[in-house]
């Protein structure tokens, strides 16, 4: 069993933000392996589908708690599910890269990003999968990181970002039924 979170803020204002780019690739995700539909899951403090890749039995976690407080809906989703965290994988937007850039990590430390912290913090180890999205902008001089993350993609930016979605999205498939090793090799040799 593999938990699979994606990072986000829940509700409407922030849907569509570079910080939710861990739910969209979720519901991506979802829609392309046709999971049932979404279900608010109190005992993992968010929203939740289960389906099978193979014989894996996946379960997709968009945690409620808000971005700073991840960790909580990953704690109470593992316990719940008695998941252990090397079986916990997070998708989630990173400033690192450019826009539309994916890469594969396990381990390592957060780099700054809140939402990861609070999953390091709650499980304990840093040694669980990342799959990292890039939100960085051409031109960082002029904006303020803590608001740019809860701003949109300007139209060009999206276009990218939808075919990083869509690479996400292939990836965890690769990542699920090949292992990790063999994703991330794959992954993280594009250019």
């Amino acid at each position: 069993m593999i938990l699979i979170v994606g990072l986000g803020n829940p509700g409407k204002k922030y849907s569509q933000t570079r910080h939710n780019a861990g739910f969209r690739v979720l519901d991506y995700f979802a829609a392309r392996r046709n999971f049932p539909a979404w279900k608010k899951e109190k005992k993992a403090k968010g929203s939740v589908s289960r389906g099978k890749v193979n014989a894996e039995e996946i379960i997709l976690l968009k945690p409620e708690t808000f971005m700073n407080a991840s960790g909580e809906a990953v704690a109470a989703a593992a316990s719940f599910y008695k998941i252990k965290p090397t079986d916990v994988w997070v998708a989630h937007d990173e400033l690192a890269f450019p826009t539309g850039e994916v890469r594969i990590a396990t381990g390592g430390s957060a780099g700054g990003h809140n939402g990861v912290q609070s999953v390091i913090d709650v499980l304990g180890t840093e040694q669980f999968a990342r799959f990292r999205i890039g939100v960085r902008p051409a031109d960082t001089a002029e904006i303020r990181l803590e608001s740019f993350v809860l701003e949109e993609f300007t139209p060009a930016e999206e276009r990218r970002f939808m075919e990083a979605i869509q690479s996400t999205g292939e990836a965890l498939d690769k990542a699920i039924r090949l292992g990790l090793a063999a994703a991330q090799k794959e992954v993280n040799s594009r250019k």
